[in-house]
């Protein structure tokens, strides 16, 4: 199943490290996901608890695809911005990180495919 293949489920809440452009788009749809049954059930038991599961997912996915990127963790903020947010995560899904090793570890790529 090409989930597992190209996806680390051990990187779920990892704030360290790098991610690739799929890691990142399979970890924003899945926290999506989770959002929208956690807040469908906000009044059930497992509502809070799986909507904030899924914030955390996806923020920590983010930061990886950031620190793929070299960038400043400040730039997590900005995907709260209302139509920025859009535009910066649109920007973390279609441009290739750095293609060499950076502060945050190897390039992701190269170590997926040894």
């Amino acid at each position: 199943m090409w989930l597992f293949e190209t996806v680390e489920l051990r990187n779920l809440f990892r704030l360290s490290g790098r991610s690739t452009r799929r890691e990142f788009l399979t970890f924003l749809v899945i926290g999506l996901a989770m959002a929208v049954f956690g807040i469908a059930d906000l009044d059930g038991p497992f509502g809070l608890p799986i909507t904030l599961m899924a914030l955390t997912l996806v923020v920590a996915a983010a930061v990886r695809r950031i620190n793929d990127h070299g960038g400043t963790k400040w730039v997590l903020l900005a995907i709260f911005v209302p139509y920025l947010g859009i535009g910066i995560v649109t920007y973390f899904l279609f441009i290739p990180g750095d293609p060499f090793a950076n502060n945050s570890g190897a390039n992701p790529r190269e170590r997926n495919q040894s």
